[in-house]
Parts: C-alpha cells; sequence; structure tokens
C-alpha cells in the first residue's frame, strides 16, 4: 500500500470515528398533519430545527424556529411553535429539564399533550410541553429556541435511537398564514448523506496534506 493510500485510509478511519464521535447534529421537521393549512405552499418556507449536543453531564435539545421574516407570510411572530412532545419508545431518556430559556419563550410540563394527527403516525407522548396562554405570544417564534435538557444521558445512544426511529419529536405550530396550523415530526438524515458528509470531508483533508 503506498503512503499516499495509508495516508488515506487513517484519514477515512478518523472521519468514521468523527461520524459516531459526541458532536452537535441537527435535525430536520417535516409536516406529517396539515389538513388545517387552507393553502399548501404555506407550509414551503416553515423551516424547524432540533439541534443535539452535550452540555456537561446532559444532553441539550434544542427546539428550533428558524423561519426567515419577509419569506413569504413569515414575520417575526408568525408562524409559533405552540407544542413539543417527545415519543421515547427506546425507554432512554429521564425527566427533562427546561431552564434557562428566552424569558419570551415560556412552556410549561406536560406529558398529556397531544400533538394533532399524532395516532396517525403511531406517536405517543412520553414527555410534553405547551407553550403558556395565550401561546401564540409565549410559544417559539421566528429567530427563538426552547432548550430541554436530559441529565446523565450518553448522546451517542440518544443520536442512535433517533436514526432508529426509537425516539422522536413532534411540534405543533399555529399561525400558518393567517390562523392556519400544522403538525411536524423530526425526519432521520439518510445514511447516504452521512456518508457524502464524511466524503467531503476526507476530500478536504488530503487535499490538505498534498
Amino acid at each position: 500500500m503506498t503512503p499516499l493510500k495509508k495516508r488515506g485510509l487513517s484519514l477515512l478511519l478518523a472521519v468514521a470515528a468523527l461520524s459516531t464521535s459526541a458532536i452537535a447534529q441537527t435535525y430536520n421537521f417535516s409536516a406529517f398533519e396539515t389538513s388545517g393549512v387552507s393553502d399548501p405552499d404555506l407550509i414551503i418556507p416553515i423551516n424547524l430545527n432540533a439541534t443535539i449536543s452535550t452540555n456537561g453531564s446532559s444532553v441539550d435539545v434544542i427546539i428550533s424556529n428558524d423561519c426567515t421574516p419577509g419569506d413569504g407570510w413569515i414575520t417575526s411572530e408568525i408562524p409559533t411553535i405552540t407544542k413539543i412532545a417527545f415519543d421515547d419508545d427506546a425507554g432512554l431518556l429521564p425527566t427533562p429539564t427546561f431552564a434557562n430559556n428566552p424569558p419570551t419563550v415560556v412552556f410549561n410540563a406536560d406529558d398529556t399533550v397531544n400533538i394533532p394527527g399524532s395516532n396517525n403516525i403511531g406517536f405517543d407522548t412520553t414527555y410534553g410541553f405547551t407553550a403558556d396562554p395565550p401561546p401564540t405570544y409565549t410559544g417559539i417564534d421566528p429567530g427563538e429556541h426552547f432548550v430541554v435538557s436530559f441529565e446523565n444521558t450518553d448522546i451517542k445512544d440518544l443520536r442512535k435511537a433517533i436514526i432508529n426511529g426509537d425516539i422522536r419529536i413532534a411540534i405543533h405550530v399555529q399561525q400558518i398564514g393567517e390562523n392556519d396550523s400544522a403538525s411536524f415530526v423530526t425526519v432521520v438524515p439518510e445514511p447516504s448523506s452521512a456518508m457524502l458528509i464524511g466524503l467531503a470531508s476526507l476530500t478536504c483533508l488530503l487535499r490538505r496534506k498534498r
């Protein structure tokens, strides 16, 4: 094996190790219940994400409303996320905490929260949160986020459970367009996408080594 091939193999193994390490991972949300939306095009500009990262001995799940005001009908106040739920079929997650959130985002723990349409995808709430009344004022507006923390949780185990579909996150979004609403659930990245990211990183490393 030539020195270049050996170096390439070493870098490939390093990329593989990096892909399974405790680095932050962001997951997108996809709409699964849109019967309350008058125009399907209203869903297109909605950009919602869940980022998982370590925070000391805990794992933080950051629910972000990344909609861009001025894009279509979106403003700094609409749409807003008003309900959040975790479906933990893996039995991995301990009781969550949710301190240190923005003062404009106020949620309460509500493990009976119902995400509209959740029965259609076999989603059962393990832990849930609802925005304070009126929810459209205290929910997660564009540019805002809400952090849910799980103590003594291994981020690699959590990521694996999400990829396997054993843990899902669902949210309810109000103020779509004028008074419409829809439900969204986390989307698992395809393995091919992760492989492409790894190969791109490997290519960059090889170029730097030459």
